[in-house]
């Protein structure tokens, strides 16, 4: 039911729309799961600027090894204010997925999600200050990470105390 009022407003130019239909591909919710027709749901909402659709297009690039497709897509998403987008811009700085591997970058875009509570970036953080030698600088961004629950975080900090 859902989908069908979803593919009406998509017929109507409705990005929101497109993008929770292609939610319903990716999930396989009601339907039976295609990443590749979700990726064209994706597609054409994110090609209106819909910042989660783009998200999930960096996502579904990066999971298929197309890491500078990925990286285009979440710039944009990252530009209108997406923390996960910031998140994983960081992971492919520090990884040099997409883009030549940058440290500074990576800590830069990590530091940009975890000012707006994201966890896994509060830990990494802390893993690049700790693979430096910054024991109280990594102490203190697994703090964070392992204040919000973060499963890494509460055991990199715990390494931390060994």
């Amino acid at each position: 039911m859902a989908l069908d009022w979803y593919h009406r407003g998509a017929r109507h130019g409705c990005g929101g729309c497109e993008y929770n239909i292609g939610q319903f591909y990716s999930d396989g919710h009601g339907v039976e799961q295609n990443i590749d027709t979700a990726l064209e749901w994706y597609t054409k909402s994110a090609e209106k600027g819909y910042a989660p659709a783009q998200h999930n297009m960096g996502v579904i690039h990066h999971e298929k090894g197309q890491h500078e497709e990925a990286f285009k897509w979440v710039m944009k998403a990252a530009a209108q204010g997406c923390i996960q987008a910031e998140y994983i811009i960081g992971q492919l700085y520090a990884h040099g997925e997409g883009v030549e591997k940058n440290i500074p970058e990576a800590v830069k875009w990590y530091t940009k999600a975890a000012e707006q509570g994201h966890a896994g970036a509060h830990n990494n953080v802390g893993s690049i200050h700790h693979e430096k030698g910054q024991h109280e600088e990594a102490v203190k961004w697994f703090k964070k990470a392992a204040n919000q629950g973060d499963a890494n975080g509460e055991a990199n900090l715990g390494f931390c105390y060994e």
